[in-house]
């Protein structure tokens, strides 16, 4: 039987390869704050679905992230992180350089 860990590793191995080429499928992000979560991985994995994907506040940093803890993240004004309909694919390495530059994914 492959146990939860070993199914995350393999998840974070694959995330790995080629990670300015991965892309990133789909976006979340803190409407009212600094925030974005950029998904280029997702499984299920024993009833829950776990991302791998790159983190953005000041700086990109690759993270491994859960469904259900996005969805029960608290903010203020009873807001809570948002997914973004209207994401367009884009590879890791145009997303770095366009968010550096400024650019705003958000809706």
């Amino acid at each position: 039987m492959i146990t939860k860990k070993r199914r995350l590793e393999a998840l974070k191995k694959a995330s790995r390869k080629k990670t300015n080429t991965a892309i990133a499928m789909m976006h979340f992000y803190n409407p009212i704050g600094k925030g974005d979560w950029f998904i280029t991985h997702a499984q299920e994995i024993e009833g829950e679905i776990v991302f791998i994907g790159v983190v953005y506040f000041n700086s990109f940093q690759w993270q491994e992230f859960s469904l259900s803890k996005l969805k029960n993240t608290k903010l203020p004004f009873g807001e809570k992180i948002k997914y973004n309909p209207k994401f367009q694919p884009v590879s890791i390495s145009v997303l770095k350089h366009l968010l550096s530059s400024g650019e705003d994914f958000r809706p």
